[in-house]
């Protein structure tokens, strides 16, 4: 008999570690208290990776297969994190075969790799991971770890060809590789009340069972369990895809920028946390959305199957192979040396600013946030505010439901914060209010006047631009793409440039985030 470890983020029957396996094998489940409680993880987001785990065992269990399940409110789950849970495992069972697939995330992986040298007398298969669409060999041909600049059109491209991914022949479907252009359109002259993505679900008695347990076991974590709404099961799963591609897919491409503080996921999709736990194969996203468009291209626009396709072939598929071939070392980078703490509204929603306050306030309520709200409103601040890059990884790994290390490291440090100097960002993901009110209706109901920079009333994301360009102009003055930014500095009289800074010290003083 073979002990088959499956990881919380591998929740798919059809990967490397379910091939040749025996009905005699034993698989199993590990909840470990101590490694839930190593960061204070949303309460969603733990009870979705508690309720999805349990889920998957179950059905596992329903096919037949035979399953080990150590829960975090075990007397083992409790007490014991993996290595010891694996120890009391082999040992009950009398196992001497492990069987694990590689782990996404760096630690996990390189627990993995140490299991030979813990495990002494026990055989250990280590098996690739294949919940992505890139394969090893992909990122040794085309990331190769030794170069100093990357850039994800690049590899975009390279899999588009490779998978025939939206192609004519050689060419792209539509003439052109890239519609993000067309993808900016803020949500006015459109009826929102058309919007009918997610799907509403009821909780069954495993969820229910797990959001009292969070509460019991981690009342202190982020955010709240009320009206927990995610999907927790491969069934489920392929409902939101179903649901996504005929309510939204449409008017993803035109509004995936835009911002509405009524509506909390517009035309998102909401699975990127399915796919990154193993409850939807990135692939079977892409072929089901590339032949909804096939299928009837008049009602799927290019630009917004395109868009789409790029956030999962493009920009996961990327973001994975950045993590890959510049860890460890890249986690702890600072490019621009910044020192700042998160300030408090970080963790309670209590702020003027009413951008910060829509975007953080739906974090803690729904454990979600869409790109745009996590890069140019929430990245953009912490930037602006020169907060330390490792205090926002970790907030952002601990808040999103979707966030894992592998995916949320690169996105946070590399592309919001330009944490490790602009590795695969060619500049820095800054912007005034100007363009939050372009794409958002926020600065409508806000008390700072967005259209100020100089006034004691003014948008503190106005003057913190300038003066985050002022202060920084020795780490961006080689960058090209900052040049007509930096002009427009240079053409600022001194005693504007003096109020800004001052504003801007005042307002950061205010926040108490200095060391």
């Amino acid at each position: 008999m073979k002990l088959v470890w499956v990881l919380g983020d591998q929740l798919n029957q059809t990967t490397n570690l379910f091939q040749n396996l025996n009905r005699n094998d034993l698989i199993l489940f590990i909840e470990s208290y101590k490694f839930a409680h190593q960061h204070l993880h949303h309460k969603k987001k733990l009870i979705f990776q508690f309720s999805a785990m349990r889920h998957f065992a179950e059905d596992l269990r329903m096919q037949g297969y035979k399953i080990k399940y150590i829960k975090f409110d075990d007397d083992v789950g409790k007490n014991c994190d993996f290595i010891e849970a694996l120890k009391t495992v082999l040992k009950e069972e009398k196992i001497k075969s492990i069987k694990i697939m590689e782990a996404a995330d760096y630690d996990c992986l390189e627990l993995q790799n140490n299991l030979q040298s813990i495990l002494k007398n026990v055989e250990i298969e280590i098996v690739e991971n294949n919940l992505f669409i890139s394969t090893k060999k992909d990122y040794e041909s085309q990331l190769n770890s030794n170069k100093k600049k990357f850039l994800m059109e690049s590899y975009y491209r390279y899999l588009r060809k490779k998978h025939k991914v939206l192609m004519d022949g050689d060419e792209p479907i539509g003439g052109a590789w890239n519609y993000d252009k067309e993808n900016r359109k803020p949500l006015k002259n459109i009826k929102t009340q058309e919007i009918k993505h997610p799907p509403k679900l009821t909780q069954d008695k495993i969820t229910a069972e797990v959001i009292q347990l969070v509460e019991e076991y981690f009342p202190e974590h982020y955010g709240n369990s009320e009206n927990f709404c995610y999907f927790v099961n491969r069934r489920q799963a392929l409902c939101c895809l179903k649901s996504f591609i005929e309510n939204s897919l449409a008017n993803f491409g035109d509004y995936q920028d835009a911002m509405n503080d009524d509506h909390t996921y517009l035309y998102h999709s909401l699975l990127s946390y399915l796919m990154n736990f193993g409850l939807l194969h990135p692939q079977e996203v892409i072929q089901a959305v590339e032949k909804a468009y096939h299928s009837n291209p008049s009602l799927y626009p290019i630009n917004s199957v395109e868009g789409f396709i790029r956030q999962i072939l493009g920009w996961r598929e990327f973001i994975r192979g950045i993590y890959i071939t510049q860890m460890p070392k890249y986690k702890e980078l600072n490019f621009f040396e910044n020192k700042n703490k998160l300030p408090s509204f970080f963790w309670s929603g209590e702020t003027n600013l009413n951008c910060l306050k829509n975007s953080i306030g739906q974090t803690i309520n729904d454990a979600y946030a869409h790109h745009i709200q996590r890069l140019m409103v929430i990245g953009n601040f912490c930037l602006l505010a020169d907060i330390n890059p490792q205090e926002v990884c970790e907030w952002y790994l601990i808040v999103y439901v979707d966030a894992l290390e592998w995916v949320e490291l690169p996105n946070t440090l590399g592309m919001s914060q330009f944490g490790d100097g602009g590795l695969f960002a060619t500049k820095p993901y800054i912007s005034s209010g100007k363009y939050i009110d372009r794409m958002s209706n926020y600065c409508k109901s806000c008390e700072y006047d967005v259209k100020e920079t100089t006034s004691e009333n003014a948008c503190p994301f106005n003057y913190l631009y300038w003066n985050f360009l002022q202060s920084k102009q020795a780490h961006l003055k080689s960058n090209h793409r900052m040049g007509i930014a930096m002009k427009n500095l240079k053409n600022k009289k001194s005693d504007e440039l003096s109020k800004i800074q001052d504003l801007s010290c005042k307002f950061l003083k205010s926040l108490e985030i200095s060391e």
